[in-house]
């Protein structure tokens, strides 16, 4: 039987434990439950086949002691099934029943007497072994959220950052409640998708806004830096990091797209659960702010493109594009010198070494012509001396 870590789980929905469905008893054993606890009417837990296995009715949680009632309210607690010997607690005490499998149903529910209230032992254990995991926790390590870095409390706490979102985002405070894990709040399931789905959307709009705080941009330089968004398909930005951003500011208009840095150029997610986010949850402007602050990170531009070919001979058409755009780019660089403005490119540097390694090789032929003349006339005065 696994260990007390099994018991409970935490569901999409929030902060609900749900147990599982049988619990043996040699697994209390092991445990090494007291008599206190496993009291029933003052007989001692001597074996399985006396007080039976320990079953989880559906219900609405910790918090009620089992009851008597048939009706369709029934309590989650652990209840003892008694044993084939002894009555099962309810207005027919002259039934017997014993059910390994835990079928309880509405009709045959057991009566206090018949169970061993658990509530307090359990959920010290569980609390002990599995510590709670916040709604921030769960979102951002839920899959297809990995683009979201983690906002911090005080920042969502702030009313100030979250000017104007309450017209934006529907059932605004549950939302909010939610996401700082005070929601106290019994709904229906339907109220409850609907509070969830605002949720995950708030958190995406104040994501737009702290990613570009000095605090957030830090923790995507982080996810950008370890390759989080992906790397550029263009083969000759030899596996450049991404960015995530949005085309749009405005929600529902557009998905995320991922930007190269070192080809300009943008991209969508290869997994489709990330290109189902919306890109107003990253922004516009979140990409370019990032570069300001750490320039250092702004790599070479490449000028290089892929030039198709047919038996080594460049295509024609191909060709010929490439050729004005070699010479436009030539003018344009030309202006821009002209300006007084220099632009840096990867092949610029490879270029000015290849120059030097020229320059040099010519300086050296022409000291060796010079030393070679100089040592001719010198033998040719040697001669005419002779």
């Amino acid at each position: 039987m696994p260990d007390i870590l099994s018991l409970a789980r935490l569901t999409p929905r929030g902060m609900m434990f749900v147990t599982k469905r049988v619990i043996s008893t040699s697994w209390l054993h092991s445990e090494q439950a007291s008599d206190s606890m496993l009291r029933r009417n003052g007989k001692q837990p001597t074996g399985q086949n006396e007080w039976g296995d320990w079953c989880n009715v559906k219900g609405t949680g910790f918090g009620a002691r089992p009851t008597t009632d048939t009706g369709d309210e029934l309590v989650d607690a652990f209840v003892r099934v008694k044993s084939s010997e002894e009555s099962d607690g309810t207005s027919d005490t002259s039934a017997k029943r014993y059910d390994a499998h835990c079928g309880l149903g509405s009709t045959l529910q057991p009566a206090p007497e018949a169970g061993i209230w658990l509530q307090s032992y359990l959920e010290q254990q569980v609390d002990s072994a599995n510590p709670p995991l916040y709604w921030k926790d769960w979102f951002i390590s839920s899959r297809g959220n990995e683009y979201f870095c983690e906002i911090d409390e005080e920042y969502l706490t702030d009313r100030f950052n979250l000017t104007g979102l309450n017209t934006e985002v529907p059932y605004y405070q549950y939302a909010l409640d939610l996401v700082t894990d005070v929601f106290d709040l019994d709904a229906d399931d339907d109220l409850r998708e609907q509070i969830e789905k605002s949720a995950r959307h708030l958190y995406g709009l104040v994501h737009a806004r702290y990613i570009i705080t000095t605090r957030g941009l830090s923790k995507m330089v982080d996810k950008y830096k370890r390759g989080d968004f992906g790397k550029c398909p263009r083969v000759v930005c030899e596996g450049h990091p991404l960015l995530p951003m949005g085309q749009h500011d405005i929600p529902n208009m557009s998905t995320v797209r991922l930007y190269c840095a070192k080809c300009e150029d943008i991209y969508n997610p290869k997994s489709s659960r990330h290109a189902a986010i919306d890109g107003a949850y990253f922004g516009t402007s979140f990409h370019s702010m990032l570069f300001q602050v750490y320039p250092a990170l702004i790599p070479e531009k490449s000028v290089r493109r892929y030039e198709p070919r047919i038996y080594g001979f460049r295509v024609h058409a191909t060709a010929a594009l490439a050729r004005w755009q070699d010479q436009y780019r030539e003018e344009k660089k030309a202006c821009l010198r002209e300006a007084g403005i220099e632009i840096k490119y990867a092949e610029d540097t490879e270029e000015e070494e290849e120059l030097e390694d020229d320059d040099e090789d010519e300086e050296q032929a022409v000291e060796a012509k010079e030393e070679k003349s100089l040592g001719d006339a010198a033998s040719g005065r040697m001669d005419l001396g002779n």
